[in-house]
């Protein structure tokens, strides 16, 4: 009878409604969320109950232009025992178009531990994407996978095209925080990849096709952190493309790497893995700017990769506290040949403009691993400023001819004493029109010849990722410069709040003493007028109906607002109630209202359409 009445009220033109309304149950939630995602409705609103939504798999075949909205509170949860299929994922999407999942506040969380003791546990991800179009992530906080957070592809000539992420957390997930196979035109903005321990590879982000006609193409990661995984942060692992393949291009700037690689895992440990197929490999371009590794145990870099394969460039990075582990075979940048039994041409095809590289064990920086079957190494330039005390310089081992190897390096025990700051150029970050603060990171030293990491903390009353755009952790300050500004955006999701407060302080390095400003407060702040309504990024905790209405609205909610208001177009408060459930607006002209309505400290907006017939 529920579910009836509101599609009365809303009538067929409708394109909100809550999920709950299709028959939320406390125990088993499935039949609830496939429902209201297989609805007429155009955007479905996971509400907040008392109970997390549990579910068993969810697989849509075909859905298109859907936005589903999870609510801030919301935790989706894997049924125990429900994910015994091998290929049991908690949202599968297939061939699906246009479609917003927006989750800010909520939480997909899988059962790692139950899945470990199963058969192919890997494959059970908490997003699986095939064969997708124009999709978006936003928001999501992804937990405890039995395989991958996410996962990205399309068998041959099928691929994901045009996906945005941004926002997202994958968090201690079995195999992958990320895999990626086949895509055309992705960005990754503000997300992490953390805690990734299981089965191997345990990667943050495994960029690895599986068949020679897939692709990844334009593929752009922007201030992310990969952080503690079990194997690499980001793995570029293309060896099943070819030389027939398309060619890569994949671009990682500003982004934040720190511990990664874990003991128990039997391939090579490292920050940044790079290969390649032997023989024939992929080309293409792929560029790390301005990316800083924050500390490691490990190599900063391993690459098995063929000067004939795709070309790699590092500008302006920063290596950290890398190889911190004295081991053997952990120099912070380590090239082994790729084939000891067959002849495999030369290694190479790497560009380092401007990289740093501190450490304080007893390495040479830059090592080549060599063998009988390998021509030589090629096409290696650039230049490095290197920090460690035993002044090392490269060391080759089998390296039977070089062939365009013209990098330089400065090496030194110590830098020049180098201080760091903080301040702001604009303190406010303002929601409505998007207007950010501008933090500027400097520093002073007599040396600015290379580039320099600087590592901060976040702190204050505001929630990172749902308030405030994800910081990655780190900042990098270019060569030859003194100065870096970073844009603090506040998130723009019309819920009008009270000024919140973001701290960002600078963290102790030893690359660097702190100065006398080490600490910065933003205020975030809303707009007292709130115009319209975002369905692609607020969460609303109410429907309203009728809608369009004649006279008089009800609001249906967990808990009854504190106030209402109507607003008219020009932002006039035409009618106020106190605590209620209903508002009579049968005085008014006909026309576009808001409807505003307050619950504690927040307070939302939504459209309202006032017609008499």
């Amino acid at each position: 009878m529920l579910l009836t009445f509101f599609v009365l009220a809303f009538g067929a033109s409708a394109s909100q409604i809550l999920a709950s309304v299709f028959g939320y149950n406390a125990t088993n939630a499935t039949s609830a969320l496939n429902n209201a995602i297989l609805s007429s409705y155009d955007t479905i609103i996971v509400d907040k109950q008392l109970a997390n939504w549990k579910t068993g798999p969810l697989v849509f075949n075909g859905l298109n232009n859907k936005t589903i909205i999870f609510e801030t509170g919301v935790i989706v949860e894997a049924i125990p025992g429900a994910f015994n299929d091998i290929n049991a994922c908690l949202f599968k999407f297939k061939n699906s178009d246009n479609i917003n999942l927006i989750g800010y506040g909520a939480v997909f969380k899988m059962n790692k531990a139950e899945y470990a003791a199963l058969n192919n546990s890997e494959y059970r991800m908490n997003i699986s994407l095939t064969n997708c179009k124009f999709f978006t992530i936003k928001g999501l906080y992804l937990d405890e996978s039995g395989g991958d957070g996410i996962y990205i592809g399309g068998d041959g000539i099928n691929f994901c095209k045009s996906i945005l992420l941004e926002d997202v957390v994958c968090n201690n997930h079995y195999r992958q925080g990320m895999s990626i196979t086949n895509v055309e035109d992705m960005i990754v903005r503000n997300c992490k990849f953390l805690n990734t321990k299981g089965t191997q590879p345990e990667a943050g982000v495994d960029i690895e096709p599986y068949q020679i006609t897939q692709r990844i193409v334009n593929l752009k990661f922007e201030k992310c952190a990969f952080q503690n995984n079990g194997w690499s942060g980001l793995a570029v692992a293309v060896t099943f493309l070819n030389s027939t393949s398309l060619p890569i291009s994949i671009q990682v700037v500003d982004c934040y790497f720190k511990n990664n690689g874990l003991p128990t895992n039997t391939y090579a440990l490292c920050e940044i893995f790079l290969g390649a197929d032997k023989q024939a490999p992929v080309n293409g371009n792929v560029l790390f700017e301005r990316c800083f590794i924050d500390g490691s145990q490990y190599s900063a870099l391993y690459t098995r990769k063929t000067a004939d394969a795709y070309k790699v460039k590092f500008k302006d990075c920063a290596f950290q506290r890398v190889s911190q582990l004295q081991t053997q075979y952990n120099e912070p940048i380590f090239l082994e040949v790729p084939d000891y039994s067959n002849p495999c041409g030369y290694l190479g095809g790497l560009e380092f403009e401007n990289v740093f590289i501190s450490y304080n064990t007893n390495f040479n920086f830059f090592r080549i691993y060599g063998w009988a079957t390998m021509a030589g190494i090629k096409d290696i330039t650039g230049s490095f400023t290197i920090v460690e005390p035993n002044h090392h310089t490269p060391l080759y081992s089998n390296v039977n001819d070089t062939v365009n190897v013209t990098y330089a390096y400065n090496n030194q025990t110590t830098l020049p004493q180098t201080t760091v700051d903080i301040n702001t150029l604009s303190s406010n970050a303002i929601e409505c029109d998007q207007t950010p603060a501008i933090a500027a990171f400097s520093r002073s030293s007599s040396n600015l010849s290379y580039p320099l990491g600087i590592a901060y903390t976040n702190s204050g009353n505001c929630t990172l990722g749902d308030d405030v755009l994800y910081p990655p952790g780190g900042i990098i300050i270019s060569a030859f410069s003194n100065l870096v500004r970073d844009s603090i955006w506040a998130r723009k999701d019309n819920i009008q709040e009270v000024s919140e407060v973001l701290n960002t302080t600078i963290a102790s390095g030893t690359d660097y003493t702190l100065g006398s400003n080490i600490a910065v407060a933003i205020q975030l702040n809303d707009c007292n007028i709130i115009t319209g309504l975002d369905p692609g990024n607020a969460v609303i905790p109410f429907v309203v109906y009728p809608n369009p209405s004649n006279g008089i609205v009800f609001i249906k909610s967990d808990t009854r607002p504190d106030k209402i208001e109507i607003i008219n177009a020009l932002g006039k408060i035409c009618i106020q109630v106190g605590s209620s459930n209903t508002i009579d607006i049968s005085k008014l002209a006909n026309g576009i209202y808001y409807i505003r309505t307050y619950f504690g400290r927040k307070i939302f907006s939504a459209p309202l359409l006032l017609e008499r017939k």
